[in-house]
């Protein structure tokens, strides 16, 4: 095709278009001189407008710009050229070419993801047995292809043959990573005590699946070695095994729930399991949850662990006081008329001041005990008497923070304390929370 003067002439070729640069002076496409600030780009509104589009000659738009469009952003007519004209450029004419988007660019962008896409599920299924599983008869029967898949992922062994979940090999391989896959073995591999021993060495649980091997000391102790509570899995008569008991509750304090009854009232073993876990005092006969002694033990540690001691012990002043002073939430499982006795109020208001709500009369106008659960929650404050919520110095005193005024807003208070107000804002012009009722 032919351009102006000072253009060279090219041909174009089917996918590509052409872009001519050659130097003249910024113009409008009637020859106009732009106005100052009338020339930025139309898409970036950023840098000047400095091309011409061919065929439709729109020169709305700056050159980089114009390079990313292959139809006129305003008449949508499909580009065969560009003609920039930069200010300053010299006379020499330049030509770049830029490839158009054809159909097979078009399509080559939409199946792209696709393939990659089914790529990944490939590598996907191939480790994780996958393959295995929609494999062909043929594959299902090739003991190759089943190991190297159950050494990628020992879950794949679902998905084997009868034949090969009798192999040996293949159960071992797949039993690596994950022990309880022994439920998919063949019940002869299952009594295997090999097998069994590789299985529960992994995991613990893998007792659950051996067959007739539960009765094994040796596989029973590698298996509460690795997870004490598999000892709910050994048989009974091994469940009263001292030892072996000893050793499971040293693992896991829990396992003291599978115990024999014997070894459950067993005050050696309880307190093994409660010096690792407190709450482990639930699984301890009647008997030792009545033990003073043992219970003192327990709710030492954690004072929460009161809710399994016996009835009487509920009622123990000094049982009481230990499980407050580690927790105040023990009052709640205390006997109730703990909650008139000062020294047990005092305990708990320090751990959670909100408890004065459920204290005596004579304990909530206790200046000291209200005091004390007023620096653990200033929202114990509304649960103080109405004496104490008169008494100007005993407010003063509370309510050192004047900036915890706001939180108070349901509490009524004298005029005349000294300014407190609660009406008043926060000094730090935060939003506070008011105390619930």
């Amino acid at each position: 095709s032919g351009f102006s003067e000072g253009v060279t002439t090219s041909t174009y070729v089917q996918m590509l278009v052409m872009v001519t640069y050659r130097g003249n002076s910024r113009s409008t496409l009637n020859g106009e001189d732009e106005e100052e600030g009338s020339n930025l780009c139309a898409i970036c509104f950023d840098k000047e407008k400095k091309v011409t589009l061919k065929p439709c000659g729109h020169d709305q738009f700056c050159f980089s710009c114009a390079l990313r469009v292959r139809t006129c952003p305003l008449c949508r007519a499909a580009l065969t050229s560009i003609e920039a004209i930069p200010g300053g450029m010299s006379e020499q004419v330049t030509t770049q070419v830029i490839p158009r988007i054809t159909f097979k660019d078009r399509f080559q962008a939409i199946i792209r993801p696709w393939i990659l896409w089914l790529l990944a599920g490939l590598v996907f299924w191939q480790n994780s047995g996958w393959l295995l599983s929609w494999g062909s008869g043929a594959q299902h029967n090739d003991r190759a292809m089943v190991l190297a898949t159950v050494l990628q992922n020992g879950g794949a062994l679902v998905y084997a043959s009868d034949r090969f979940l009798d192999d040996r090999d293949i159960v071992l391989a797949a039993l690596h990573p994950d022990g309880t896959l022994l439920r998919y073995a063949s019940a002869r591999l299952r009594g295997d005590r090999e097998v069994a021993l590789a299985a529960v060495h992994q995991d613990g649980r893998a007792l659950e699946h051996v067959a007739l091997l539960d009765g094994d000391r040796e596989v029973v102790l590698a298996a509460v070695l690795q997870q004490g509570v598999a000892l709910r899995y050994a048989a009974e008569k091994l469940r009263g095994d001292r030892d072996l008991v000893l050793t499971a509750v040293r693992r896991d304090p829990t396992a003291l729930r599978y115990a024999s009854l014997d070894l459950k009232d067993d005050a050696e073993i309880v307190l093994e399991a409660l010096q690792r876990d407190p709450q482990a005092l639930q699984y301890a006969t009647v008997r030792l949850r009545g033990d003073r002694d043992i219970v003192l033990q327990a709710v030492r540690r954690d004072g929460m662990a009161l809710q399994h001691a016996s009835k009487e012990l509920l009622d123990d002043r000094e049982v009481v006081l230990a499980a407050v002073h580690r927790s105040g939430d023990a009052l709640y499982v205390a006997d109730g008329n703990f909650l008139g006795d000062r020294e047990v109020m005092l305990e708990a208001v320090r751990h959670d001041g909100q408890a004065l709500l459920y204290a005596h009369a004579d304990v909530r106008n206790d200046r000291a005990v209200v005091l004390a659960a007023v620096h653990q929650n200033v929202c114990a404050l509304q649960h103080a008497s109405a004496a104490l919520l008169t008494n100007c110095s005993f407010l003063v005193q509370a309510l050192e923070n004047r900036s915890v005024l706001p939180r108070l807003t349901h509490v009524t208070f004298r005029t005349d304390c000294h300014g407190i107000d609660t009406s008043q804002p926060s000094p730090n012009k935060e939003v506070v929370e008011p105390c619930q009722v």
